[in-house]
This record gives structure tokens, sequence and C-alpha cells, in this order.
């Protein structure tokens, strides 16, 4: 009876015995558990699944939105609004959050979601597109996601270049070191630089669906071909050089990128030295002096960090694609959670080791291999500031 009773509770653990009674395993069941243990990529912090064991069960990012000015240095008395958009970068199912939003009665959603995300206040949920999840699911949770961003920030409707300003205003807060975590009580650099990647998917599907990148294709190509006499009044712009400089990492497949980043670095440096001497707005550019390193740093920063990001989509196949470049980034992102987690630790090690330490123009320029192109540096600055009238 004994040996029964061993071989029953054997088997109900997928194991049984073998002719010399050694315990063996029946089933998978062990190596499910192994498996289980090892769940690569993004995994929900509540249930400790994801992609792997979950294919179909839509995965989000906690997110904080709030509601702000699109551009401070916008030369008008009411400036345009928009949202800025930060992350402790925890995962959760969205069936999961709801839940246990279910289960915590009497608290409020996002009080309770603070639980999951590390006692760190949050009010969104940015849905991750998995490999395997329907477009109509993904859909549904984005749909949901911008009725958060409704209600947080009072914007009616969150569109593509609303995100886009999102981006620009998140890489801003590198290149400027402001907190992350100001309103929120956590997260910083290393969970939002995790957080860019899907913020750009979610601009890239919208893109896609609604076929604008042709639009976004020429807006960039306007913006490239700009005189430069009107270079000092469009640093005051909403849909300014920095903003351009990030939707172009959306448009701009990698090589032409490269063709062209210099253009971007120099509407950047012109960008910040007319805020600099003219914070009140201008059509002019009188002063022309070079200023101390100090003034260009963020500039540089953010046209660094922009570099880094087309630098971590190195693998991302870009010829003979139906959709181009946004649509072969897009399937990228969606396909490669665990590569993209490692290559943004990367880009973070590369921009706090290498471009932050900087502290000279011609420093910078060696860092990011741009001696050969520009081998005065000091020269390049008076130079380029000289050409704007």
């Amino acid at each position: 009876m004994a040996m029964a009773m061993r071989q029953k509770a054997l088997g109900t653990l997928g194991m049984t015995t073998n002719e010399k009674g050694q315990v063996v395993t029946k089933t998978s069941l062990l190596k499910q558990m192994e498996e289980l243990i090892e769940e690569p990529g993004l995994t929900c912090c509540i249930c400790r699944e994801g992609y792997k064991f979950q294919p179909t069960k839509v995965l989000g990012i906690y997110t904080f939105t709030k509601r702000v000015a699109l551009e401070e240095f916008e030369n008008k008395p009411r400036k345009q609004q928009g949202y800025s958009t930060v992350s402790h970068f925890n995962i959760v199912h969205y069936d999961c959050h709801l839940a246990a939003v279910r289960l915590a009665r009497g608290r409020e959603e996002w009080e309770s979601a603070a639980l999951q995300n590390a006692n760190t206040k949050c009010n969104g949920l940015l849905p991750v597109w998995g490999p395997h999840v329907p477009e109509s699911a993904f859909a549904t949770c984005l749909a949901r996601h911008n009725t958060y961003l409704q209600e947080c920030t009072g914007q009616r409707e969150p569109t593509y270049q609303l995100n886009i300003h999102d981006t620009k205003l998140l890489f801003l807060r590198f290149a400027m070191e402001q907190s992350f975590s100001v309103d929120t009580g956590g997260g910083g650099r290393e969970s939002n630089i995790h957080l860019i990647p899907y913020i750009i998917h979610t601009v890239l599907y919208v893109l896609n669906t609604t076929r604008a990148t042709s639009r976004e294709e020429k807006n960039l190509q306007s913006f490239l071909e700009q005189p430069c006499e009107k270079w000092a009044e469009s640093s005051f712009e909403v849909d300014g050089p920095h903003y351009f400089t990030v939707l172009a990492m959306h448009i701009l497949p990698p090589e032409r990128w490269r063709a062209t980043r210099l253009d971007f670095l120099r509407r950047l440096l012109v960008t910040v030295h007319v805020r600099k001497v003219s914070p009140g707005g201008t059509n002019k550019l009188t002063d022309k002096a070079v200023k101390e390193y100090a003034v260009y740093r963020s500039p540089l920063l953010f046209w660094g960090l922009v570099d880094l990001i087309y630098d971590m989509f190195k693998k991302v196949p870009t010829s003979n694609t139906e959709g181009g470049w946004s649509f072969s980034l897009a399937e990228y992102v969606r396909h490669n959670d665990m590569p993209i987690y490692e290559a943004s630790e990367r880009v973070l090690r590369a921009f706090q080791d290498e471009l932050m330490p900087a502290e000279s123009f011609s420093e910078f320029l060696d860092v990011v291999g741009l001696l050969s192109e520009i081998p005065d540096p000091d020269g390049f600055l008076q130079d380029l500031l000289n050409s704007v009238p």
C-alpha cells in the first residue's frame, strides 16, 4: 500500500520509479518548471510570466504622464499644451492589472497599481505588442492607454505628433540631467532608457497604420531644406529642431541619418545659441560670439542620444521591405524584447560614461567619432553662427 501511495504521489508530480526504485521524471513537468524560472524577456510583475508562456496576453508598461507645455521657449502668451511621460519600467499583463484592481476593493485604480509599480505613482499602461499578440488585442489596449492619457492630461485626443513631442521631452530630461522621478517618487535614467523603444513603437504603429510616413518624410525634407534666414525664428517654434531630430528616428533609415546628422546637429546648436542670446524670441541673430561649452552641452547630448538609439537599431533590416524603415523598425521592436533591453543598457552606459563626461566641443566630437568630419571644432561653431543672418 505504501508503494502504491508513493507511486500515486509521484504520478501527480509527473514522476515515477524505475526498476531500481530511483525516482525519474515521467513528463515534461519538471522541464516546464525549469523553463518557468527562465522566462526570457519582459515578464509580468504579478504572475511572473511573459510572452513565452502567455504569448497572446498583452503586456503593458506602467507609466506616469502629466500635462505640460510642448515648448517652453514658444514665443506666445499661451503655450501649446501636450504631455510628458516617465516610467519606473515595471511590466504587467493588462488582465493581471485589472484583476489586481478588482481585488483591491475600495482602492482607486492607480492607487492599487502603485503597489505593483514599486510604490511609484502611475496613471497609464503603455501596451507592448508581442510577436503572437493579435493586432486587435494590441489596438484595444492602445485605445485604453489613450483613454488613460485623456483622463490624466485633459488632452482631447493623443496623436502621434504629441507622442513624438513626448519622446522629445524625455530626451531633454536626459540631455539636461533633469529628474525623472520628481512627480512619481521612483524611476531614473535606467528605467526610462528602456521606455524609449516602446514609445517609438507606439508612434510607428500609428504612422504605419494611417500611412502617414510619406507625409512626414516631406515634412522632414522641408525642415532640412529650410533657408538659414529662417533658423533664428524657428528656434522658438513648437515643431522646431528638437522635434524634427526625434521625428527623424521614426522616418529616416540609418544611412539617411548618417548623411544628414550634421545638418540636425547644426540646427540644434543654432537653436540653443539663439535662445541664450535672445530668450524672448527673435528673427535675426545679432550676437554671433561663441559661448562657453555649457551652453551647447544639452543639444550635443540630445543629438548624441538620438545617434546612440540609431546604433541600438543597427540590426534592423533596411532594404527591400514594404513600408520602408518605419515598418522594419516597428517589426524589430515587436519581435526582439530581450536584445532591445540589453541594447538599451549599452546605450545608457555609453551616454553616461562617454558623452556626459566630455568637457569641450572637440572632446564631444572625438567621443562620437565626428572629428574626421569636423577637424576644426571651434572654427566650425564660429562659421555656423556667422552663416545665420
